[in-house]
């Protein structure tokens, strides 16, 4: 899509370039609505909008201009189906859910495995664009780990479980204080328009970020064990 809502804010108007309907049409794909100026009956097509412009974020330049579609038939604004931007599913307050690990204790152990998992799931959050309700359902999709102390970051499709799952885990190779282990996790977002027709999705992703307790990583101390007498 050629223009857009970036675009269309952040341009001047004051001379618009003068473009034929049909030229619009030929030169920008998959284009359904555009704005324009001049005669409702003989527009001046400027640039295509595309239906971004029910976004919340997007201001519709004031007279001369209004909006026709590929037709050339004008439209209003407020028929317009209601579109869920990026940075409006960024500003959600996504559910990142917790880090887990196992050991629970303050010290883990060189040599063996430390497990961690996510209990980020999907969900749905209500919102409103443009006094429209609309239902967002945030799912993730990717987990990044990076469970330090020179052990190398990872990604993965799930979210691990606790022991005996060992899908997340890693073994420390030596000690370390105050140790962490990171996790991002990257959300795919859809969305329907008064909780109902179909869910549609938003175009780009977002992330949340969580960080375990702190730990040490530890050697196991030695024991004396008495040995065995052979039975004589």
């Amino acid at each position: 899509q050629v223009g857009g809502i970036v675009d269309i804010v952040s341009r001047d108007y004051s001379a618009p370039k003068e473009v034929s309907a049909a030229t619009a049409v030929v030169e920008i794909d998959d284009c359904s609505v555009f704005l324009a100026y001049g005669s409702p009956d003989d527009p001046t097509i400027i640039d295509c909008v595309g239906v971004e412009i029910r976004a919340a974020d997007f201001e519709m330049p004031t007279a001369p201009y209004f909006l026709v579609s590929a037709t050339g038939e004008v439209i209003d604004r407020a028929d317009l189906p209601v579109v869920v931007t990026l940075a409006e599913f960024r500003s959600l307050p996504i559910e990142g859910g917790t880090l887990g690990m196992q050991p629970t204790a303050a010290e883990v152990l060189v040599n063996i495995e430390t497990v961690a998992w996510s209990t980020a799931r999907t969900h749905v959050l209500g919102t409103t664009i443009l006094g429209t309700p609309v239902q967002v359902r945030a799912t993730p999709v990717e987990w990044a780990w990076n469970f330090g102390a020179g052990t190398e970051p990872f990604v993965t499709t799930t979210p691990g479980g606790p022991y005996p799952n060992l899908d997340v885990s890693r073994i420390y190779g030596r000690t370390s204080t105050a140790q962490t282990i990171g996790l991002t996790i990257t959300w795919a977002g859809e969305y329907r328009v008064n909780g109902a027709g179909p869910w549609l999705p938003i175009a780009g992703t977002t992330t949340t970020s969580a960080t375990s307790p702190s730990f040490d990583v530890v050697e196991a101390p030695a024991r004396l064990v008495a040995e065995a007498r052979a039975a004589g």
